[in-house]
């Protein structure tokens, strides 16, 4: 089953009717009106149905707040019909429901091992054993929640629009059937890789396309004309006592704390959890610390998503209002800065007592009626109406031009990494055949410690320069090729420049040079990277092309650019990535090579016994029993391992392990340190 690309073209004109001047899956309205919130349901529903939570309540017998949680999911977005008697979700207050046996199913059918339509299959017979309702949305919309990588939701009115407009209505059937299922998924998969080039990460955007064409064509967006969203309103402290208030006041914005997260306009809910978990692991006593709960961080997703047109109110303490004003633009984030995290808001100064229960939160969502209430106690407040605001100045990224690097010759590449020379060469031969290449494998294998070495030996003994470009979950298009940055005028106002990324950067100083230039991107597979690379991906296949930018800009890669990138495939198997991608890149795996850890220890004459650890290592990774999750040697490459060793077991390699053996004790309690010392001494 193959689309037509004509076809594809179609949806998109559609897509770009609806939204003009649509700039693929990133357009800032698109994201609004049609993702942003299957996202946050996708987070929440991974948080409260996740595997390990159904798990936990299956174990205590705690049916009902399962079905509570699939209830609450259901009713957190507008894709089911949960308010009307008789909708999707009506069935779930049943006083006769089956509901340890619907319980069972709904686990199978989200976690089983068969493939999503067998398992589609197993929870209708089931439905139809007990008399629920047999119909597609439900168990289509939380299969598309929780693995939004690979499954669809099925909507029925819109999925047979979309599948008219695909010229594929033939495969339609009014009852869900595991046939058809498997047949719109195979769909979806093939418009996710053709829609790839514009940005398309998932099935949730896949839907979101859809469902914007299929209204676009029925005429119903333009006769349904714009929401109207409400004026929310929030009290937010400037600072513990509102010690930020005058800088606030005067730089016309309100920020808050939580500063190790750094900037996260750009992540999703799931990101942004995973970036709490990931902080709370490297600085376990913040726990201890007021406001760092998982609920308190929480505050700082809901400060970052408050909508322009909203109302802020500053307080200090429970019984001072220092000022309200209107939020005048997005979320941005000031590294570097005491409550960095920070909305742009139009002030009127309005200092007032009032009494505030519950104001000692930093972030507090005031009903209407409360602030009715403050509003109406004189002096009158007067909300300012919204203008334009001064952006915080941008900073020049490159300073001044990279040093010309010395020659760095392949043998002493090959001494310092202790790859064979030979090795070293094939991998040199592949990048510079493909002109970019990974390299990837599991942590600790000593990836980003050889892709600087082949740069620097790349680029070394003439007037070429290496570049390593850390790679990351918020990274966009705009950060690597090009994006607007408002800047404000020396006599007010603003002005939105065409701002130059980094890899354009890189080229336009590669183009004055005669030799190689390399940039290393590490952790390149943390990124979007369809998005991230945009039109790129067709220069990195032909190098010499050319290819128009915004703003009437054309752009080449320089022909003495190189691109290494470093692949952590514990953080997202090499599989996931984009197969327009890895065609583009050669692939150079990087597995733990234990004869390079005896060279090492022997070559500097450490005196450790490296064949007990090496024994120790192949021991753990045969428990493991995923290449991709294998402990590399690079922990142990230390002249001072024999007094070391024990803070590497214990703070490095222990919660690693903790993790990936987190359901099976007993084998994580032979790999602990106390164990691992005996089998060392």
């Amino acid at each position: 089953m193959t689309i037509d690309p004509g076809t594809i073209e179609e949806l998109l004109t559609l897509v770009r009717r609806a939204y003009p001047g649509w700039t693929g899956f990133g357009d800032d309205r698109f994201q609004r009106d049609e993702i942003a919130a299957k996202r946050s349901a996708a987070a929440r529903a991974s948080e409260l149905l996740g595997w390990n939570a159904l798990q936990l309540l299956m174990s205590n017998r705690r049916h009902d707040e399962i079905i509570e949680r699939f209830d609450r999911i259901g009713r957190a977005t507008s894709l089911l019909h949960a308010r009307v008697p008789g909708g999707d979700l009506g069935f779930l207050h049943r006083p006769d429901l089956p509901i340890e046996g619907l319980c069972e199913a709904l686990i199978q059918l989200l976690y089983g091992a068969e493939p999503s339509p067998v398992r589609l299959e197993g929870y209708l017979s089931f439905a139809r054993g007990h008399r629920l309702p047999n119909r597609w949305a439900f168990p289509s919309l939380f299969l598309f929640l929780l693995h939004p990588e690979s499954e669809m939701f099925v909507k029925p009115t819109v999925m047979l629009r979309a599948l008219d407009l695909l010229g594929l209505a033939s495969i339609w059937r009014e009852q869900p059937d595991p046939g058809a299922y498997a047949a719109i998924i195979r769909i979806g998969a093939e418009l996710l890789e053709r829609l790839g080039e514009h940005g398309a990460r998932d099935m949730i955007d896949v839907q979101s396309l859809l469902h914007v064409a299929v209204l676009e064509a029925a005429g119903e967006r333009r006769k349904a004309g714009p929401k109207e969203t409400p004026v929310r309103y929030w009290k937010i402290s400037p600072g513990e006592d509102g010690w930020q208030w005058e800088e606030s006041r005067r730089g016309s914005f309100i920020g808050v704390g939580w500063e190790l997260f750094g900037d996260i306009s750009r992540m999703t809910r799931a990101q942004f959890d995973d970036r709490y978990r990931e902080i709370v692991r490297s600085f376990p006593d913040l726990l201890s610390r007021p406001g760092w709960s998982k609920r308190g961080a929480g505050q700082l997703w809901r400060f970052a998503h408050i909508r322009r047109g909203d109302v802020v109110v500053a307080n200090r303490g429970t019984t001072e209002v220092l000022g309200v004003g209107r939020v005048a633009g997005p979320y941005y984030f000031v590294p570097g800065q005491p409550n960095g995290h920070r909305l742009p808001v139009i002030w009127t100064d309005a200092p007032r007592h009032v009494s505030g229960e519950g104001w000692r939160k930093t972030l507090l969502e005031l009903e209407p009626d409360a602030f009715a209430v403050l509003a109406a106690d004189p002096p009158e407040i007067v909300i300012a109406p919204i203008t334009e605001y001064h952006a915080p100045e941008e900073t020049p990224i490159v300073a001044e031009p990279p040093a010309p690097l010395p020659a760095y010759s392949i043998e002493e590449c090959a001494e310092e990494t202790g790859f064979a020379p030979e090795v070293l060469r094939r991998w040199i031969g592949a990048i510079e055949r493909k002109g970019q290449g990974v390299i990837y494998g599991p942590p600790g294998t000593g990836k980003t410690y050889i892709a600087e070495r082949l740069a620097r030996h790349m680029a070394g003994g003439g007037d070429g320069f290496t570049q390593l470009l850390q790679l990351h979950s918020s990274y966009a298009y705009e950060d690597f090729v090009l994006g607007i940055r408002p800047r404000s005028r020396p006599e007010g106002g603003l002005d939105y420049p065409l701002v130059p990324g980094r890899f354009l950067q890189f080229c336009e100083e590669a183009r004055s040079r005669a030799g190689r230039c390399v940039l290393v991107l590490d952790e390149i597979n943390r990124a979007n990277l369809s998005r991230v690379f945009g039109e790129l991906m067709y220069l990195l296949e032909y190098r010499d092309a050319e290819v128009p930018l915004a703003g009437g800009l054309r752009f080449s890669i320089p022909g003495n650019v190189r691109i290494i990138g470093t692949m952590n495939t514990a953080d997202r198997s090499i599989a996931l990535v984009d197969h327009a991608l890895r065609r583009r890149f050669a692939f150079l795996s990087l597995a733990p090579d234990y004869e390079i850890l005896r060279r090492f220890h022997a070559s500097r004459n450490t005196g450790y016994p490296v064949d007990r650890l090496v024994e120790l290592i192949v021991r753990l990774n045969r428990a493991i029993n995923d290449r991709h999750f294998e402990i590399g040697i690079s922990y142990f490459l230390r002249t001072d391992l024999a007094a070391g060793i024990e803070d590497i077991w214990r703070m490095e390699i222990e919660p690693y392990l903790e993790e990936y053996f987190f359901d099976q004790p007993a084998r994580m309690n032979e790999f602990r340190w106390d164990a691992v010392a005996e089998s060392l001494a």
